[in-house]
């Protein structure tokens, strides 16, 4: 399982963003075409796809093609190539077995693809990341990379296979966590991607992994064909390494059920496959199931020849699932030789791997159970964080809609002051059109009765001074009764009558409001003589239509203004200006 995890995460790592390179061509080729392209990113895409390709065959020449596309990358600013780079010499650090350079060269891609923002490859960061984990035997890092990588292949890939990758592979960390049901959960998530997409070699691991969960619930038939499956997609992709594994675990099922010469015929297929890419655990395995289907058979000699490998290669690695298994088988060919010593020795390694393997898992169990209780809390904690910003959001919401809404009254009650203000100010306006009118109408009424009273006088004074000379042309002593008396009272017509000017005064203040009162305040000692001159003066009449009015001469009318200048103490320019404040 552990093997098949590693073959995933590789995976979706070599099978990163340069699928254009892959329709070049022959290495050889590409070689030759290096020299010749002068596009700077299809140069750098070359020298992506041959450091790739050397990643699984020469290392040393993978380093010799990724250092030029580095630097080629970095002058162009050729970003997610960049990133690939990084990944494949991260790649080949790990298959040298120099791990520190392996961490830095994925350190280098992480902040890259982090810093230009090239999302599309931080699911298989992050899948490089677990790989790590799991290579240190750390499954909490292992899981928490593992569901980094689901979720970025979900948020920012575009490639279906990349996700499919991620489900493969957190499945099988959920499998090595004894989480059996999550882990065939994610595989069967994973196997409908790739039967939609069509792609074989993929559906084959994801057929082996169902196999595994089908065969630990003890459903054979189920197990066997999912087994069958992965050998059928492998072939048919022609990826016969890939095809180890389902040729092995077909073998171990029918040597379960007892079916024994098949379980030789795969067993025997499997082994060439899985020694070629030298799965070692793989091959124990497989050696350890052959040495118990022929120990059914009684084929001691043969049971012991494959046992003695499996223990060679389970002891140097201490796989301690194979090493439980192997010990098994030689615990019981030795009790069967009845050399119970070595049985007795056997046992005690077996019992003593019995209590790592429990130890182990109990571990694994208390890192499950407080990975959970962290998730579980940081979901409590992203739920409460989540509450948070929705009731500070509401609250956001709330005081937005009071502004908008005390907004839109302050600008209502703008509005309609404004619509008062102009009101007031076309009703003001209107007023003022009115009351100029009606002032016009009144200052001409004042006027016209002026000019009445004027003309009056005039008429009255020139038919006074036609009766003077007629008087004059009377011969001394002859006289008419009643002549001066008459002519007395002809001469008193011309004043200005009370009830005239009580109605002029009506018209005056119309026109002048507030002159008498504000004159009277001022000079309360005023005779009303003295008042009519003033008023009379105001409408800027000439002293001789002042005296017509008054029914005096015009020097008398002199005499009242001296005298009233006397009595108030000031000269005629101060007189005028009094005259004109009121």
């Amino acid at each position: 399982m552990k093997k098949l995890l590693t073959v995933g995460y590789m995976f979706a790592i070599l099978i990163s963003s340069y699928v254009e390179a892959q329709d070049m061509g022959r290495v050889d080729s590409l070689r030759g075409e290096l020299n010749k392209v002068t596009d700077l990113r299809k140069k750098v895409m070359l020298y992506a796809y041959l450091a790739r390709e050397f990643t699984s065959h020469n290392v040393d020449s993978t380093y010799h093609y990724s250092g030029p596309g580095i630097r080629l990358a970095k002058q162009i600013g050729y970003d997610s190539a960049l990133v690939g780079l990084y990944l494949h010499r991260y790649v080949t650090s790990r298959r040298l077995g120099d791990m520190d350079e392996a961490i830095q060269n994925l350190k280098l891609a992480d902040q890259t693809a982090h810093d230009h923002d090239v999302i599309t490859l931080y699911g298989t960061i992050y899948g490089a990341y677990a790989l790590i984990a799991e290579l240190q035997d750390d499954l909490a890092n292992q899981l928490e990379y593992t569901l980094k990588e689901v979720d970025a292949y979900e948020t920012y890939g575009n490639d279906s296979l990349f996700i499919a990758a991620g489900y493969h592979n957190l499945g099988a960390v959920y499998t090595r966590y004894g989480k059996y049901k999550e882990g065939f959960e994610m595989q069967n998530k994973a196997l409908n991607i790739c039967n939609a997409i069509k792609d074989g070699r993929m559906s084959g691991y994801l057929h082996n992994s169902i196999g595994d969960y089908y065969s630990h619930i003890k459903e054979d038939s189920l197990s066997i064909m999912h087994y069958r499956n992965a050998v059928k997609f492998h072939k048919k992709d022609r990826s016969f390494g890939w095809a180890g594994p389902a040729f092995a675990k077909l073998g171990q099922k029918f040597e379960e059920i007892d079916a024994l010469d098949s379980a030789i015929i795969y067993l025997k297929r499997a082994l060439p496959l899985l020694e070629k890419p030298n799965w070692k655990e793989h091959i124990a395995m497989t050696h350890r199931h052959l040495s118990k289907t022929y120990l059914k058979l009684s084929k001691l000699d043969s049971a012991i020849y494959h046992i003695q490998i499996a223990k060679g290669i389970v002891d140097e690695n201490n796989y301690l699932e194979a090493k439980k298994a192997v010990y098994g088988v030689l615990v019981e060919i030795s009790e069967k030789q009845g050399d119970f010593k070595p049985a007795y020795e056997y046992n005690k390694i077996l019992t003593q791997v019995k209590d790592s393997i429990i130890s182990r898992e109990k571990t694994l169990q208390f890192e499950f159970a407080k990975m959970a209780y962290e998730s579980d809390k940081k979901e409590r904690q992203i739920a409460s964080l989540e509450l948070e910003r929705k009731a500070e959001k509401i609250k956001r919401n709330t005081y937005a809609t009071g502004l908008i809404l005390t907004l839109i009254l302050g600008s209502l009650i703008v509005y309609l002051l404004r619509c008062r203000i102009r009101k007031n100010k076309q009703l003001s306006k209107k007023e003022q059109q009115i009351a100029s009118k009606k002032l016009r109408a009144v200052q001409k009424e004042l006027d016209n009765y002026t000019l009445q009273l004027i003309e009056r006088a005039t008429r009255i004074e020139q038919l006074n001074t036609e009766l003077d000379r007629a008087k004059e042309a009377i011969p001394a002593g002859a006289g008419y009764p009643g002549c001066d008396g008459a002519l007395h009272r002809l001469m008193q017509a011309t004043i200005l009558t009370n009830d005239e000017w009580v109605h002029y005064k009506k018209l005056f203040n119309k026109v002048h409001p507030g002159f008498f009162i504000s004159l009277r305040r001022a000079y309360e000692d005023l005779t009303e003589t003295e008042e009519r001159l003033l008023a009379l003066t105001k409408l800027n009449l000439q002293t001789k239509e002042i005296a017509a009015m008054l029914g005096i001469s015009a020097e008398s009318v002199n005499k009242s203004r001296y005298r009233l200048r006397k009595k108030l103490n000031i000269n005629t320019q101060q007189l005028e200006e009094l005259i004109a404040g009121f």
